[in-house]
């Protein structure tokens, strides 16, 4: 009986909606109840724009992190093939026969500086060979094995080079001092040369290791020593070892000579 009394009321109800659907109460209701949605519909769109917006703001800086790094790629991609072009057209120019090389492990933050070459007696290189890549020198061989090589750097307080400065024909010795690798010495030049800064400074003649002409730097400062018949000067190297990545190690330089000249070492 009660179920009977409910559905009944439910059906007086659902009557009477439809017999006054179009009053003004009932439109008023029907208004109120729409701004009410309206508003929380709004409300809630808003904030899947908001998240639309955040997620989209994520998925941007992703993807331009992975542009980002595909150019950097591409950036180095063409620097390492700029270099191995260079690197070609330096060998090809070369009178003497050389290796080429890949620097592969660098030591340089001691007094005491070498690099590590991926070639060695099996590339017929051998101790005090000299090594060079397209900008200057950059050291020679003081130790072998089958398939690698180290190399004294002209940034090592134990390497010497002779040199000359071709626009005074001024010979001399170049040594590092030990404190700034971008700055070496070249010595005993006398002091009545007449140097100024920026003449290049290659090796000379007088190398046993070295073929003569190769750039060894530039001339940055030019001072006399008091008390002495000598010049100071110091020198920039042309090649820099941090950006180094190629060398080429020359050949038995001084064999090749005698044998231009016919004769035997």
């Amino acid at each position: 009986m009660r179920d009977w009394t409910i559905l009944g009321g439910l059906l007086t109800i659902a009557i009477t909606l439809m017999v006054t659907r179009s009053s003004p109460m009932l439109r008023g209701m029907r208004a109120a109840s729409l701004n009410l949605t309206g508003a929380v519909e709004a409300r809630l769109s808003f904030a899947g724009h908001i998240l639309r917006a955040r997620q989209e703001n994520r998925n941007l800086r992703r993807n331009n992190l992975e542009l980002n790094s595909q150019l950097l790629l591409l950036r180095e991609a063409g620097l390492q093939h700029d270099r191995l072009v260079q690197a070609l057209g330096f060998k090809e120019s070369q009178p003497y026969t050389s290796v080429a090389a890949r620097i592969v492990h660098k030591n340089l933050d001691e007094s005491y500086n070498f690099v590590t070459l991926n070639v060695g007696t099996d590339d017929s290189v051998r101790t005090d060979m000299p090594v060079v890549n397209e900008k200057g020198i950059i050291g020679r061989i003081v130790e072998v094995s089958p398939s690698f090589s180290r190399v004294m750097t002209l940034i090592n307080t134990q390497f010497r080079v002779p040199a000359r400065i071709d626009s005074v024909q001024a010979t001399g010795i170049v040594r590092w001092p030990g404190t700034d690798q971008s700055e070496l010495e070249l010595q005993h030049v006398v002091r009545t040369a007449d140097v100024k800064i920026g003449y290049q400074v290659v090796t000379s003649d007088e190398s046993g290791i070295f073929p003569p002409g190769y750039l060894i730097g530039t001339v940055v400062s030019v001072r006399p020593q008091p008390s002495r018949p000598d010049l100071h000067i110091t020198i920039r190297p042309a090649v820099s070892l941090q950006e180094a990545h190629y060398a080429f190690v020359l050949g038995a330089i001084m064999e090749e000579a005698y044998q231009a000249m016919g004769a035997q070492p």
